[in-house]
């Protein structure tokens, strides 16, 4: 998936909060070209505004949703992987086709 359609689909994701969409599209943003992003939590949290307690949740919110895979490692950064067929089903939530319709 490329970076303008998983933006689109973390925009259309049923059952993300708004810092979880943040948080998904700041690492969206960030994936080189084998769909890996490194960036630290601080990192993460000034790309998307909000604290980095905040971003944390939002991260184990995606990783809870199948959304992204992290790799933990203790002297390196974690890498964040996108599952774009979880990303691409909650866009596709029976929630979102209600908004649709609803205009």
């Amino acid at each position: 998936m490329g970076l303008y359609e998983r933006l689109r689909a973390i925009r259309d994701a049923g059952g993300l909060d708004v810092c979880a969409k943040a948080v998904a599209c700041m690492l969206a943003s960030r994936c080189n070209a084998d769909d890996v992003a490194w960036p630290s939590i601080e990192t993460l949290a000034a790309d998307a505004g909000i604290r980095p307690t905040a971003t944390r949740a939002a991260v184990e919110r995606l990783v809870i949703l199948g959304v992204l895979r992290v790799e933990r490692h203790v002297h390196a950064p974690h890498r964040y992987r996108f599952h774009d067929d979880a990303l691409a089903r909650l866009a596709r939530s029976p929630r979102n086709a209600d908004l649709a319709k609803r205009g």
